[in-house]
């Protein structure tokens, strides 16, 4: 019985380490060579993001962020890559005086490889200025796409709309938003049947919205 029980005991060790082995070489790698220049400084109202990216395979970037009191990457928002090879740039608004913030950059390659870029720390240390309140209403009427916003100061806003492979469908015109409600209207009878994703950047807000279009 006891060499039985030596046997089946290496039996089970033998295994384990088979396992482990197995489950290690079907983990996805992750690399941190995507970014460079990951950077993080406090405006006004926000934490403000800047990086550049290594690579021209690039479908987009999702920004994570994690605070000193939580354990896990929570996804606050993507930015689509650089047709120019410029410094991209992410505003985080929702934060509070004296947090300390977590940032890092995923990655997704255009055949759905992901890296992980190192993480970059911010502690808010002076007080912020009054935070941008940006109130959207997007809804569609046929061939059009209408946008309402309410916003509690004047401010820029461009953006377009983009296709599935990152690519620039439609430019938004580059205006002045007033203080208050602004109204606005965006033809996509022109757009062929898929789906396309409406990014607009206002003042520091990012507004993305998904758009469908039926054959």
């Amino acid at each position: 019985m006891k060499g039985s029980s030596v046997i089946s005991m290496i039996f089970l060790i033998i295994s384990l380490l088979c396992y482990n082995i197995e489950g290690h070489s079907q983990s996805p790698s992750v690399s941190a060579s995507a970014i460079s220049e990951l950077i993080a400084t406090q405006t006004p109202e926000s934490i403000e993001l800047s990086f550049k990216s290594l690579s021209e395979d690039v479908r987009y970037h999702v920004i994570e962020k994690r605070q000193s009191n939580k354990l896990a990457f929570i996804k606050i928002g993507h930015l689509l890559p650089s047709d120019t090879n410029e410094k991209l740039y992410y505003n985080d608004a929702d934060i509070d005086n004296g947090a300390t913030y977590h940032y890092r950059i995923k990655t997704i390659s255009n055949d759905d490889q992901i890296t992980i870029s190192d993480t970059v720390s911010y502690t808010l240390t002076t007080l912020l200025a009054e935070k941008e309140n940006v109130y959207k209403y997007i809804y569609r009427e046929d061939d059009n796409i209408s946008m309402r916003l309410i916003i509690n100061h004047d401010t820029m806003m461009e953006g377009g709309f983009y296709d599935n492979a990152g690519q620039l469908i439609q430019k938004v015109t580059q205006e002045t938003v007033s203080q208050g409600l602004n109204e606005f209207s965006f033809d996509i009878s022109t757009f062929d049947a898929g789906n396309y994703l409406l990014i607009i950047k206002v003042g520091k807000e990012n507004i993305i919205e998904r758009i469908t279009v039926e054959s």
